[in-house]
């Protein structure tokens, strides 16, 4: 009888205690989730403002080179920077879709 009921009143705060764990495990990864979708928005936006200016960077080293007033080295470059700049954007681009997968996933939306 009494040991029984015990038994069962401790299984019962067992499981409430490993439900508050869950509970709290959860919430913790929407969190993280949430932050790292954040920032990679912010990382995202920087990003693109990069290639916006590394395009007008290369604009104006180009129209410099039409003229005459630089050389070819530097134009190069400045189309080195660009492709960098922009792959520095599809990076952000796909951490930002990853991000939102696992905030996705963290609050079982996927």
């Amino acid at each position: 009888g009494r040991a029984r009921v015990a038994r069962a009143t401790a299984s019962a705060s067992e499981a409430d205690e490993l439900a508050e764990l869950l509970a709290q495990q959860v919430s913790l990864e929407v969190r993280r989730a949430y932050l790292e979708l954040r920032g990679a928005r912010q990382r995202l936006a920087q990003a693109t403002k990069g290639v916006e200016l590394a395009e007008r960077s290369l604009e104006i080293v180009a129209d410099r080179y039409r003229e005459g007033l630089t050389l070819l080295t530097e134009l190069l470059d400045a189309e080195t920077s660009l492709t960098r700049s922009r792959l520095r954007r599809i990076a952000a681009e796909r951490d930002m879709l990853l991000a939102r997968a696992t905030l996705d996933l963290a609050t079982g939306d996927l």
